[in-house]
């Protein structure tokens, strides 16, 4: 396995938990994005639609506005995934933080943890 031979640290899962919370920065600022659009598109229907739209187009474009903004919630569904993670991995950090402090490694429950770890940087990779 790959992650095998990265080692099993806490820079290695601080790392982990930073690259967690960019992702949720990223797919907060992209559902931001899309909620914008979809008001604009809404505010944008009843503003223009005296004036150049028919009745028709502006259901349509309502419509649309509202869908466009539910896609948010796509993102958001993700954010909270990430969070969930970021809360496992500073779970092992903590653990991994214990074992190091220990005056006598306990070696079986550092290598269950190395593994879970693989585990979840697969999961993490993979999708």
């Amino acid at each position: 396995m790959i992650c095998m031979s990265l080692g099993t640290n806490t820079s290695f899962v601080n790392q982990l938990i930073a690259n967690q919370r960019n992702a949720i920065r990223h797919h907060f600022l992209f559902a931001i994005g899309i909620v914008s659009l979809g008001i604009t598109l809404i505010v944008t229907s009843f503003l223009v639609s005296n004036w150049l739209i028919a009745d028709g187009l502006k259901t349509i474009f309502s419509i649309g506005g509202g869908l466009v903004s539910s896609l948010s919630g796509f993102q958001l569904k993700e954010i909270l995934l990430r969070k969930e993670k970021i809360g496992v991995f500073e779970t092992v950090k903590i653990r991994l933080h214990e074992l190091e402090i220990a005056e006598q490694s306990n070696q079986a429950e550092r290598t269950r943890i190395e593994e879970l770890l693989c585990k979840l940087v697969e999961k993490t990779a993979i999708g």
